[in-house]
Order: C-alpha cells, then structure tokens, then sequence
C-alpha cells in the first residue's frame, strides 16, 4: 500500500519498519552463529511484519538459545542444568504456540497492519487536509491490492513455516537432548573393584 497526496496525509510506518527488517536480516544471516541463513529470516520477519514484531523477536530468541544449549555442555550443579532444560522446553512451547496461532491463524483472519497513522487516518481510512487551495482540490492517490493477494501469500507463507518448523523441531529436539535430558540426584555407585580397595 502507498499513498501520495498533497497538504498533509496519513503516513505509512510499514515500509520503515520493512526496511529494519531486510537491514536485520542481512546482519543476522552473514553471522557464523546464526541459526538461520538471511533468507530464512527475510522470509519470517515478512510473514510476521503486519502482524506481530513480537512473535519475531521471540522466534529469534528461541532459535539463539537452541543454538547456543546444542554446544552447551552442561553445568556441573545438576539442578542448573535441569533449569536450563525446562526454561528451554517451556520456550519452545511459547514460540511454537505463538508462531502457529498468533502468525498463522491471525494472518487468514485479519488484515494486514500496515501502520497508518494520521490526523483522521488509521487502518484502512486515508484523511488528507489541505487549508487552502487556489482550483479545484487535490486528488489524492493510493496504490493497494485486493486484500485475497494478501491472504495468498500468507497461505504460501504458512506453507513455508510449516516446512521450517519441522526442520527447526528436530534441530530444539538434538539440542535440547544433547548431553542428556535431565540430571537426577542419584549418587553413581563406584565399581565393585574400587570398593575393594
């Protein structure tokens, strides 16, 4: 959506934040440590920009955290490392959940956010104002498509997500499960031929 027009009229914030976003997604994807390529985090972060920046984020975060616990070893305090595990396992959950419900669902149900703002504008009401004119007044211009392009590529997006999830489900699985799953406060009984000893 884009929208031009003379005196004053609403401001469109999407195209800002969509430029932070391929800025973000460059820096992310060049990384060595990052989990995803920059490909993969243009594609979220377009997915999720008119509907949620906080389901980015904690997608993000989420994905940092599996590639950090997957070369964690472990704290020697075994109820650090059992911490860690259920922090881990409860993040996942919420991240998942929010990227499902919050990404999908929303995103065949309502429509886009593009961040208008102005003085009598919002959501999908453009107001420009003009004083004084010395002709006939000005005609403003929007440009938009028919909102089924936009349920499009989210179904083509949600196809995507679908696909990385399983990919990213198995990588929190062999993370999560790498140098054991829970730590016990069992004591290890020595061989029989160092108690001898």
């Amino acid at each position: 959506m884009l929208g031009r027009g003379a005196g004053v009229g609403p401001a469109i914030l999407y195209w800002g934040e969509l430029a932070a976003l391929l800025i973000t997604a460059w820096v992310l994807g060049r990384r060595s440590w990052s989990p995803l390529h920059t490909y993969e985090w243009l594609l979220l972060g377009l997915g999720l920009s008119t509907l949620s920046w906080s389901v980015f984020v904690l997608v993000a975060l989420w994905l940092f955290a599996l590639r950090w616990r997957a070369q964690w070893r472990g704290s020697s305090r075994r109820w650090v490392f059992n911490l860690v595990q259920v922090s881990l396992a409860l993040v996942s959950a919420l991240a998942v959940g929010s990227l499902l419900f919050s990404g999908i669902q929303y995103g065949f149900l309502s429509s886009p956010n593009m961040g208008v703002i102005g003085d009598g504008s919002g959501g999908n009401a453009f107001a420009w104002f003009r004083d004084q004119t010395t002709s006939s007044l000005p005609a403003p211009l929007v440009f938009s498509v028919p909102i089924w392009v936009y349920k499009s590529l989210i179904f083509a997006w949600a196809l995507w997500i679908a696909l990385a999830l399983t990919r990213w489900l198995k990588m929190a699985w062999n993370a999560w499960s790498s140098g054991g799953f829970w730590r016990s406060g069992t004591a290890v009984v020595p061989p029989r031929s160092q108690q001898a000893s």
